[in-house]
């Protein structure tokens, strides 16, 4: 299942994705960088009553503090590759 949550500031549910209201779900994405998304997602799954199994990216930007954000708020996340800054 996939899902935008829009717009910043949005955080609305799509009626297409209502369906998964208490199911388990991984959040995947391209890119972590500041985690606005990523946090917005994931409090988005647990009010629909969902189990975030964790957030996973192909790429974190850890200077950014977007995954380390996501920890923080008990969501355990991956990533294939990293990019510290210089």
């Amino acid at each position: 299942m996939r899902w935008n949550t829009g717009p910043p500031g949005s955080n609305s549910i799509p009626p297409s994705c209502r369906r998964a209201a208490g199911g388990t779900v991984a959040l995947v994405d391209d890119l972590i960088a500041t985690g606005g998304t990523a946090l917005a997602a994931a409090q988005l799954v647990r009010q629909a009553g969902g189990s975030l199994t964790g957030a996973h990216f192909l790429i974190d930007l850890p200077d950014l503090g977007g995954a380390r954000a996501l920890r923080e708020q008990g969501v355990a996340t991956s990533a294939i590759l990293a990019y510290p800054g210089d």
